[in-house]
């Protein structure tokens, strides 16, 4: 009809036009469609172009207001993708970019969220070629991009939509409530009430959009905690937007105080565009309205809370109602006594842990012991060390469980050095190094540490630390050691409850692998780096070097098994830096040195060591250096060992030049 008018006007023929307008109109509204389309083109005489031009958009019009309103949203879906073809096959661009939207919408609201997005991109993008435009406001492409989770996405499209479509009220409004949506999605609720009040100070010229921004401030004024004063819902506007303003509608009535039911009538209107194929905006309306019905008492409201829980958990929608479940947390232990009602909650609580923590560990000891199985199993999933510390205070073998899940998930891991100077530190490499002052339990740490990678018997401990003893003895011993040894680990340490950072048991002692790393472990992993890329400066070579900081057990060394075990790993420790040190032009020079100087801290005769730590003095500048390390390592041969320096030494040194007396440098 509008089509129809404008024709008329251009021609100078302005009251068959508004005619034409009112008629079309009137016809419309009581739903007569088809007479509506006559009336649209009765008597205008139009080129073929002009005539399918007007038809198109009729259609399109048609398509999101009388089959939106009387048919289905999949009815929606064909006629727009229809259009959207046929608009694109003409060159139409600007007809398929409405068809799209209105396309992108219809499929948002059914809960197919990535066609959604798909086809409001589209529209979007050809939107995009002006640098300002009114059918840029791209409310439907943010609210569909906050459906997915992309709310970084979805706030920038936004902050550029309210900027472009300054100059015109209507599609600025829904730009700005676009951007109060990402505010309220990301919990941020007086923002969204400021931005959504704001652009409500001249809401005469907004039109339906108005409604929106009201809706949205009662909503965010409510999560926000203030039930006074929601901002008055009129009749919608539109009637396409009942479903969406229904949840509003429903705070409205319920904010009053002596509500007593009126507001769940509102959840009808959802269940009704649900029929309709409107999965998601009613899935997202009946959670909200959810949360007021728990205020109310009986097993009506009961069950239509549990109801929208059990479509929260069908559709995946916990991200775009996280704020509104954090209302039923409140009641838990009332929805606890659903059937099922548990289940549904063990799986919304771990998409908000924060929200639903407190009250699970409040709830958990008046909830019978087989309900609250998996309210327990979501807890300790997502607990935490204060989770810990509350389950510690509660009884039950299930509870017992819990906390010993979650000691070990959450028990700080235990770093063991084992070149140089034994010790133990908690939480990283760096944390100070926890006191172990008994020479057994030292003796026992070195043993675990040398046989972390494989199994070590209680026979294998038995007769390294007491071969001497009876059995009995011996096993009491080892008993009480490893116990002082968890003790000194955790002063806290109780049985069955503590994390177990040393296994022990009747076929075997070890350190437990998912809690403990040692340095002899850590260098094996770096070395295997090493090997594979080559002698070159990598990060893998530079830990390598680090870690090596002595001997291997050097306080155990007089302990048979200790040297046994202290040659071999010296051995494989020699061919990694020996290979880094000798690296040549392949490895810096200060690398090098270093990997150098830790084989000398292994063993400072090591002959080879000393000659490529002069090489690379030398090849990084310092000659004079390098000569002079040879020569006191010359003087110390001879003065320690009494040894003479080998050919290999003597041609190294001179290899470097003159001595150093002389006057070259």
């Amino acid at each position: 009809a509008r089509s129809k008018a404008y024709f008329l006007k251009k021609g100078d023929r302005r009251m068959q036009a508004l005619t034409c307008l009112k008629q079309s109109t009137v016809l419309s509204n009581l739903g007569d469609t088809s007479a509506a389309s006559s009336a649209a083109f009765e008597g205008l005489d139009l080129a073929p172009a002009d005539a399918v031009s007007i038809r198109m958009r009729l259609e399109g019009n048609l398509s999101i207001t009388h089959t939106w309103m009387e048919g289905t949203l999949s009815d929606v879906v064909k006629s727009c993708q229809r259009i959207a073809v046929e608009a694109r096959s003409r060159g139409w661009e600007h007809f398929a970019a409405i068809a799209f939207h209105n396309l992108g919408t219809a499929l948002r609201h059914m809960g197919r969220t990535g066609e959604a997005i798909r086809n409001l991109q589209f529209a979007a993008a050809f939107w995009a070629d002006s640098p300002v435009n009114p059918f840029a406001d791209n409310s439907e492409l943010t609210l569909a991009l906050l459906a997915a989770g992309k709310a970084a996405e979805a706030s920038s499209i936004a902050d550029r939509a309210v900027v472009r479509t300054s100059p015109w009220p209507r599609p600025n409004a829904e730009a700005i409530y676009g951007k109060a949506s990402v505010a309220l999605y990301l919990g941020r609720f007086h923002e969204a009430s400021e931005i959504a009040g704001r652009a409500m100070q001249d809401s005469t010229r907004l039109g339906p959009t108005g409604d929106l921004l009201r809706a949205l401030l009662a909503e965010s004024q409510w999560l926000e905690g203030q039930r006074q004063d929601l901002p008055i819902q009129s009749r919608a506007l539109d009637q396409r937007q009942l479903a969406v303003l229904a949840p509003a509608h429903a705070l409205t009535a319920h904010a009053g105080g002596d509500c007593s039911g009126e507001c769940l009538r509102h959840a009808e209107i959802l269940k009704r565009w649900d029929e309709r194929g409107a999965r998601h905006t009613a899935t997202v309306g009946l959670v909200k309205i959810g949360s007021i019905a728990l205020e109310h008492k009986g097993n009506r409201a009961l069950r239509l809370a549990v109801d929208a829980l059990r479509r929260t958990k069908e559709d995946g929608t916990f991200r775009d109602v996280r704020w509104w479940l954090r209302l039923y947390a409140k009641h838990l232990l009332r929805l606890s006594r659903v059937q099922d009602a548990s289940e549904l909650i063990a799986a919304t609580a771990p998409a908000d842990p924060e929200g639903w923590r407190d009250s699970t560990i409040q709830a958990l000891p008046h909830i019978d012991v087989a309900r609250r199985a998996p309210l327990l199993d979501a807890l300790v999933r997502t607990g935490n060390s204060e989770t810990l510390a509350h389950l510690r205070r509660m009884d039950g073998d299930d509870i017992g469980e819990a906390r010993r899940v979650l000691a070990h998930r959450h028990a700080p891991r235990l770093y063991v050095r084992s070149f140089g100077s034994l010790s133990l530190h908690k939480g990283s490499w760096a944390a100070p190094a926890l006191k172990i002052e008994r020479k057994r339990m030292r003796t026992l740490l070195g043993l675990l540490v040398a046989y972390a990678n494989s199994t070590l018997t209680r026979d294998i401990v038995l007769d390294a630390m007491w071969p001497e003893s009876d059995p009995g003895s011996a096993i009491n011993s080892l008993n009480q050691t490893v116990f002082q040894l968890r003790r000194a680990i955790d002063p806290d340490y109780r049985d069955g409850d503590s994390p177990m950072y040393i296994i022990s048991n009747v076929d075997q002692v070890q350190l437990n692998p998912d809690f403990v790393i040692t340095d002899l472990q850590e260098y094996r992993r770096f070395a295997r780096n090493v090997r594979s890329n080559g002698a070159h400066a990598s990060p893998a070579a530079e830990a390598t070097i680090d870690l090596i900081r002595g001997e291997f057990l050097a306080e155990l060394r007089y302990d048979d098994w200790a040297q046994r075990l202290q040659t071999a790993i010296h051995s494989e420790v020699r061919a990694t830096l020996i290979t880094i040190a000798e690296g040549g032009s392949t490895v810096p020079a200060d690398t090098a040195v270093r990997a150098a100087c830790a084989l000398t801290e292994l063993d400072p005769y090591d002959e080879a060591a000393q000659i490529a730590m002069a090489r690379q003095l030398d090849l990084s500048g310092k000659r004079v250096a390098g000569r002079r390390s040879l020569e006191r390592f010359i003087e110390r041969l001879e003065r320690d060992l009494d040894e003479k320096a080998s050919p290999t030494l003597i041609a190294a040194l001179r290899a470097l030049g003159a001595p150093s007396g002389s006057n070259d440098v």
